[in-house]
């Protein structure tokens, strides 16, 4: 988070495996909760990068633990569990200032570089953060960070989804908890089309990513004060 804050998320879809284009609409119909509606094809499985600036830190699903292994045991322990040893979560959070708790948690992965279950290690501190799309928790890998961003990647499949009736809308809510910021949430408008039915899914804008300006409360609740659709080098 940054001083004052605030910070920028920048959602960004793809659709895999060639990173193919992802497509958008304006809405002439006042009947739809949103102007902006994302196209998206049934049975595709969709690339979500999520990056922030400055950059933060997912927090881990709450339901999971991580701890170093000792004797070769799981390193995965429920939360009640009484012989759990501090994790480096619980450590951090000692500190009272955000970015100082982002910071010691790092330092704190770093020195724990190979002693840690290769599950942790695997894209980046884990891969079971608190993301989900959809109302489903989704696998999520940190991608990059340095001084100035940082970005995750997950995936969407649509496999079972049925196209959207003509007339209709789905949502599609995206959810994920921000160390240090709290709860942040928004919801993507999207048509889902048949598999068969491309010239149609293709058709409009081709969507370059969706920004997000946040803001903290408290340290609890995540803001959006303002949402932009970047679409061809054009704001909207």
């Amino acid at each position: 988070m940054g001083a004052d804050g605030h910070f920028r998320v920048t959602l960004s879809l793809r659709r895999e495996p060639a990173a193919g284009p992802v497509y958008c609409k304006m809405e002439t119909s006042a009947r739809f909760r949103q102007l902006k509606t994302v196209k998206l094809s049934c049975e595709a499985t969709y690339r979500l990068d999520i990056s922030f600036k400055p950059p933060q830190l997912l927090e881990w699903d709450e339901e999971t633990r991580i701890r170093p292994i000792q004797g070769g045991e799981s390193n995965l322990s429920h939360p009640e569990s009484r012989d759990r040893e501090e994790v480096p979560w619980t450590q951090a959070r000692r500190f009272s200032d955000p970015e100082t708790q982002v910071k010691r948690l790092l330092d704190l992965k770093t020195q724990a570089k190979g002693s840690l279950d290769p599950w942790i290690q695997t894209g980046g501190l884990s891969n079971l953060r608190s993301l989900t799309i959809g109302g489903k928790q989704v696998e999520t890998i940190e991608r990059a960070r340095d001084g100035t961003a940082c970005a995750y990647s997950a995936y969407h499949n649509t496999k079972d989804i049925p196209a959207s009736a003509r007339g209709h809308r789905e949502e599609l809510p995206i959810a994920m908890r921000v160390f240090g910021s709290g709860f942040l949430t928004t919801c993507l408008q999207i048509k889902y089309y048949r598999q068969d039915d491309q010239s149609h899914c293709e058709w409009g804008a081709r969507l370059h990513c969706i920004e997000l300006d946040c803001s903290s409360v408290e340290g609890r609740l995540v803001t959006v004060d303002r949402e932009t659709y970047r679409k061809l080098g054009i704001e909207s």
